[in-house]
């Protein structure tokens, strides 16, 4: 009898001290901002392992999962890239050039691509390289609305049916190669600009250079270094 008593008192002693492990546990879940009864991480983890299985239109919503992009696209013809990359890197000749402009007249009902007169009062005030400049964006801005005009008769031709490949490429040709003129011209701006603070040694030795991965060409440091060796002249212009 008295072991029985014994053996009750330690299972009661047990489950005291059980009580007491769990009041402290709840406890420190409300110090660690987590409320009594709450599931644990173990309960969580179950949780989003069952709930797997989205719907395939909100896994597409999700977008894509950050896969690496391709740098480079698929290749064109070969005839348009020796075309359009000789004029991105040379220019088209100033008679060519009026010669393309002049075939593109302004639509009656676009006179938006006429590029806006500077006004009087304000040119009045303006100094000479401030009128250069702006004069060189007219010329930029005479090229894109011929290029949006050549555009806008192909488009306007396929929009009626009035399909000619032969006139349809021969207008995009045109389109693309006043594109590759201002590019050419955007570069030849970036090149009088970047030398525009250079000596004159510098600016003699990269003024002609022809663009390709730099702007100055992957040659750049052993041309200005011919130059300054055959050339002191350390003096700005």
């Amino acid at each position: 009898m008295g072991k029985r008593k014994n053996s009750e008192n330690r299972v009661e002693r047990i489950e005291k001290k059980i009580r007491k492990l769990q009041r402290n546990l709840e406890k420190e879940d409300q110090e660690e901002g987590t409320p009594p009864g709450s599931p644990s991480v173990e309960a969580y983890d179950a949780e989003i392992e069952e709930s797997d299985d989205i719907p395939e239109d909100l896994i597409a919503a999700l977008g894509s999962e950050g896969e690496k992009e391709k740098k480079e696209g698929l290749p064109i013809q070969n005839e348009l890239v020796k075309r359009w990359t000789n004029i991105m890197k040379s220019g088209i000749s100033k008679e060519s050039l009026d010669k393309l402009c002049t075939k593109y007249p302004v639509p009656d009902n676009f006179k938006g691509v006429i590029p806006p007169k500077m006004n009087p009062e304000i040119a009045a005030s303006l100094s000479s390289i401030t009128i250069k400049r702006d004069q060189r964006l007219i010329n930029r801005q005479n090229i894109t609305g011929k290029l949006l005009t050549a555009i806008s008769n192909t488009m306007t031709n396929v929009m009626k049916g009035n399909i000619n490949s032969k006139i349809i490429i021969e207008q995009l040709s045109d389109a693309a190669k006043l594109a590759a003129q201002t590019f050419y011209e955007d570069n030849s701006s970036r090149n009088f600009f970047a030398l525009a603070n250079t000596s004159l040694t510098i600016k003699n030795a990269l003024r002609d250079s022809e663009p390709e991965l730099y702007l100055f060409g992957t040659d750049c440091g052993e041309k200005s270094k011919i130059w300054l060796n055959n050339s002191k002249d350390w003096e700005y212009s």
